[in-house]
């Protein structure tokens, strides 16, 4: 069995190709919005790993984050970002409590991998607390 991992992100035909470049590693789920996202959660949980934009209307990458680590704190959260500013990166790592913040556009093969090494991680959470 694939493992979970959704996707979230407002610029539509990104996150079709993202979904699409990867569908064959893992199962995919696709939100446009946060508020989109955390409704997919509740319904279509447990997800192993969220990767979000970071600038998105309405709810951020940084909001979205937040509620996420509050509601399941053992999903791997990954921030994508276009911004290299401090601000940002200090905001995802200190308030959203993101695993980790990758830089777009991003190749395919890294993307992967990130994914890769938040699912073990996720997996290693999961034995610890066992």
């Amino acid at each position: 069995m694939r493992e979970r991992v959704l996707l979230v992100d407002d610029d539509v035909m990104l996150l079709r190709s993202l979904g699409r470049s990867l569908d064959e590693e893992y199962d995919f789920e696709l939100a446009e919005s946060g508020a989109i996202a955390l409704e997919k959660l509740e319904a279509l949980g447990p997800f192993k790993v969220v990767v979000s934009d970071l600038k998105m209307p309405r709810m951020n990458g940084i909001e979205l984050m937040k509620k996420i680590k509050e509601q399941y704190p053992q999903v791997v959260c990954i921030i994508l970002t276009g911004n290299q500013d401090e601000d940002s990166i200090a905001l995802a790592q200190n308030v959203a409590k993101a695993d980790r913040l990758l830089h777009k556009p991003i190749p395919r093969a890294e993307l992967s991998q990130a994914i890769g090494e938040a699912i073990k991680q996720f997996n290693a959470s999961q034995f610890a607390n066992a």
